[in-house]
């Protein structure tokens, strides 16, 4: 259910619908801001406000997922970095592993092969972008890293180490998705 929250009226909306119809029709398409689940949902609502613009014709509607409104806030109260796609990342992730791979006790690179095995490589992607997810940064991985069982203390170490150089590679130009939610 959509819920309106701009300023106090002195009378309430019952019908939000109803409000945007009659905002739209009156052109005012910029009094408004939408978040809706998918980014399927924003297309099917662009096509159904089109139809109540004066004309057919509108500039952009303020139609949000609640990635892409982060990612527009992000880029208004933070410095500009590029945001960096699933092929882009997983490149950064292969340097980030070839950077610290003198230094890796439990994820070794074989003789003779170009890096770790895809299902590996993709499992230290996925616990990556969990952690930056969760908000998750070195300092706390290195208390846990002190706190782990002593088989589990390298495995953690190298998750450390290729997330630092993760972070390195990413440095203040690039962001990843994880990044900005």
């Amino acid at each position: 259910m959509p819920v309106l929250l701009t300023k106090q009226y002195s009378f309430p909306i019952e019908d939000v619908n109803l409000e945007i119809r009659h905002r739209l029709q009156s052109g005012d398409t910029n009094s408004f801001l939408y978040v809706v689940p998918t980014k399927r949902k924003v297309r099917e609502l662009q096509r159904e406000f089109l139809n109540y613009a004066p004309h057919g014709a509108a500039s952009g509607f303020s139609l949000f997922t609640l990635e892409t409104l982060a990612a527009e806030l992000f880029s208004v109260i933070c410095l500009p970095r590029r945001c960096v796609s699933g092929p882009v990342q997983a490149v950064l992730i292969q340097e980030a592993i070839r950077s610290v791979s003198e230094s890796l006790q439990y994820f070794r690179i074989r003789k003779g092969s170009r890096g770790l095995p895809h299902g590996t490589f993709q499992k230290i992607i996925n616990v990556i972008n969990h952690l930056r997810e969760r908000g998750i940064y070195g300092s706390s991985l290195y208390a846990e890293i002190t706190s782990a069982e002593p088989d589990e203390k390298a495995k953690l170490q190298d998750v450390l180490s290729i997330y630092e150089a993760y972070g390195r590679q990413l440095g203040e130009n690039y962001i990843d998705a994880a990044g900005i939610l």
